[in-house]
């Protein structure tokens, strides 16, 4: 991976699909991945961090 989760950046995995971290904040985490043969999304994940607690969705 490349810098921590709030610097934004990606990363490729084993298998080809591309991570990308669009991500700025450090109370807000967004997980894309991508599929690169295909050129769409495959999965999104946005974990936003408040004072009390963690919320996905």
């Amino acid at each position: 991976m490349t810098g921590t989760a709030h610097e934004g950046g990606s990363d490729k995995s084993v298998d080809g699909r591309v991570l990308v971290f669009p991500s700025t904040s450090p109370k807000d985490l967004r997980v894309n991945v991508y599929d690169p043969l295909r050129g769409v999304s495959v999965a999104k994940l946005k974990v936003i961090k408040s004072k009390d607690k963690l919320r996905h969705g």
